[in-house]
């Protein structure tokens, strides 16, 4: 048996949630600076495999980005 009014909790927790994802989408397409991939970038990708960027990659930033995710620790699986 369902809690009265459990289905409208369900029904705002969906629509806040559907908001809060929208408006994700809408600030990262005013980002400047490119931090998201765009459809044209999408399908350059598709075509030739490789993708042009005007400005170059920060190789160092990025070592350090994958150093520190590497050092994170992660939980063990459950034994089942």
């Amino acid at each position: 048996m369902l809690v009265p009014g459990l289905g409208i909790l369900f029904a705002v927790l969906a629509l806040a949630g559907g908001l809060l994802y929208r408006r994700r989408l809408e600030a990262a397409k005013r980002l400047e600076g490119g931090d998201f991939l765009s459809d044209e970038l999408i399908r350059q990708i598709e075509t030739s495999g490789r993708i042009e960027l005007e400005e170059p990659l920060d190789l160092k930033e990025i070592r350090a980005e994958e150093e520190q995710f590497w050092s994170e620790t992660w939980d063990e699986p459950e034994e089942l």
